[in-house]
């Protein structure tokens, strides 16, 4: 059950100090410590103080309503799992970098979690980050979330017939799952940067069209529209001997909720490895490696000494793997 934001007293958010609701925005937390069943604070907490300060109070600033709700009921499993996932904030969260368009359309995409519904998390193969797949349901309403990235398959607009998309549902032809009527909103130049950073995602060749009869896509193995057009694209590769690519061997724990990956060879070849999903490693001409079946290319980076300490995964926010000492050193 939603809980009612407005500032009355009883029945509202109008007790609640304001450090319960940038709580409950960024952490996922109730104001009485409860742990919320849908609130976005996942893709939120990326919102700095400044700006969910400004969330808070624009908040205070709405007419009290009064409008008794029933408390929301959860079973103590699903108690436990919400509980386990949380991630309490632990240090101030700045104002991002806001001065290039590019910059300003990433903190915007990573804010609305347009990957959230544009990756397709539950596929049987992930085609790629923003390269969509997602099925979305909603009462009797279903669509498959479209392909983001700027492959000819996914999103070639020019700026203005992007601009112009979003602000009319693609002239009311977008699914109403797709909250177009929200973004519609924003301003010219905040749809212009959000394209901008589109254009420079990973392009992947996933074509997803709703309005055709639903084929098997060998790219995320679901029956979608045009799924049979499409097809598994590997990027060509570049030679690297067994001896360059050692010192990329060992184990990384994601900052993010410290999950460990593995590199290790197969082979000749570099793998990375999480529970029994492996998956190849094509090393590119820029340095990255593209992981065969992963979300994104990878990326390795080097002390002053040529020691690697960390792999990045590339996303509108980069998901960052520190290396693991081998046991036995310091």
């Amino acid at each position: 059950m939603a809980s009612n934001l407005t500032p009355d007293v009883e029945t509202g958010a109008g007790s609640w100090p304001d450090d319960a609701l940038v709580r409950a925005i960024r952490e996922g937390v109730g104001h009485d410590g409860r742990p919320l069943k849908t609130m976005w604070w996942w893709a939120f907490r990326r919102l700095s103080d400044e700006d969910v300060r400004s969330i808070v109070v624009y908040l205070r600033t709405l007419p009290p309503v009064h409008n008794p709700l029933p408390a929301t009921r959860i079973s103590e499993g699903e108690r436990a799992r919400l509980v386990k996932r949380l991630r309490p904030l632990t240090g101030r969260v700045p104002q991002p970098d806001l001065s290039t368009p590019l910059a300003r359309g990433r903190y915007l995409i990573g804010v609305a979690d347009c990957a959230g519904c544009h990756t397709a998390w539950e596929a049987p193969r992930n085609a790629g980050l923003y390269a969509g797949g997602n099925l979305i349901e909603r009462g009797e309403h279903k669509a498959f979330s479209a392909n983001l990235t700027p492959d000819p398959t996914g999103m070639p607009y020019d700026e203005q017939t992007f601009v112009t998309f979003m602000r009319n549902g693609k002239f009311n032809t977008l699914s109403p799952m797709m909250p177009w009527f929200v973004f519609r909103n924003m301003s010219d130049s905040d749809l212009a940067d959000i394209r901008t950073a589109m254009r420079r995602l990973w392009p992947i060749l996933h074509r997803v069209n709703n309005t055709e009869k639903p084929t098997k896509c060998p790219v995320c193995l679901q029956e979608h529209g045009g799924g049979d057009s499409n097809h598994v694209v590997v990027p060509e590769g570049v030679a690297m001997s067994r001896e360059s690519l050692a010192k990329y061997v060992g184990s990384y724990r994601s900052r993010e909720d410290g999950e460990i990956l593995a590199v290790r060879f197969d082979g000749d070849h570099l793998v990375v490895a999480a529970d029994k999903d492996v998956d190849k490693l094509v090393p590119l001409p820029d340095g990255r490696f593209y992981e065969i079946g992963g979300l994104a290319p990878l990326r390795f980076e080097v002390d002053g000494q040529g020691h690697v300490t960390t792999m990045v995964e590339e996303e509108v926010d980069d998901y960052v793997f520190d290396r693991v000492p081998p046991t036995g050193t310091q």
